[in-house]
């Protein structure tokens, strides 16, 4: 049912953590003079536009109506009104993509093949995901994407600086007590620091791996 946003609602409104990031694009003008930029194929020009991709960062907010709970989004760095609120029906509101890769190398014993699959979060590396062939490591990829909102995870990938919620986190890693010191970027990973009976020392842990064996736990037992 069509609601007609009135001034008074902004009032209401209460304001949600969601990373609403909308993918856009443009043509930009690069300078071919530039490093970066001299073995794009140009000839003449010393400038020329390419098309590329961008993300416009939105805060989102809730409205109660009579009818149903309705989300709007504005841009994060402007002051919600009635001109720039825009209904937002969406439920994954983060952009995730893939990249993928392959390639051939000489080794020992001939010839081989690997390949690497990027994960993208809003146009940021996420993760990345090795194996032999770009098939493996595009469905590995895809099931950890598939996973992101998995109920057992203490914090949500999709809103903005997840981050901080996962630094601090007090965890059980392989029957010891242990405590999350860093998240690493890129990697989707995170140091541990672990505290026994006598001892004390890190250990590193891949997130995706804590899903799929025993020897995590998120919660003291």
């Amino acid at each position: 049912m069509y609601y007609k946003l009135k001034e008074t609602d902004i009032q209401k409104m209460s304001k949600l953590n969601w990373d609403v990031q909308l993918q856009s694009n443009s043509y930009i003008e690069v300078d071919i003079t530039d490093v970066g930029a001299k073995e794009m194929p140009y000839e003449q020009n010393e400038s020329e536009l390419i098309f590329q991709d961008y993300y416009i960062k939105y805060q989102a907010y809730m409205l109660h109506t009579e009818d149903k709970p309705k989300v709007y989004i504005c841009p994060r760095d402007k002051k919600p009104t009635i001109d720039n609120l825009k209904e937002f029906d969406k439920s994954n509101w983060s952009v995730w993509g893939v990249k993928c890769f392959n390639t051939v190398y000489r080794g020992k014993h001939g010839f081989r093949t690997s390949a690497a699959t990027q994960i993208y979060r809003n146009g940021v590396l996420f993760d990345t995901v090795g194996g032999r062939d770009m098939a493996y490591s595009l469905i590995e990829a895809q099931a950890i994407i598939h996973k992101l909102d998995d109920p057992r995870y203490p914090w949500s990938y999709f809103e903005i600086d997840y981050e901080k919620e996962i630094v601090g986190l007090k965890v059980k890693w392989k029957g010891k007590d242990a405590v999350i010191t860093r998240y690493i970027e890129g990697q989707n990973a995170v140091m541990l620091d672990i505290v026994a009976e006598e001892d004390k020392f890190d250990a590193g842990e891949h997130i995706k791996d804590w899903l799929l064996s025993d020897s995590f736990d998120f919660w003291p037992k």
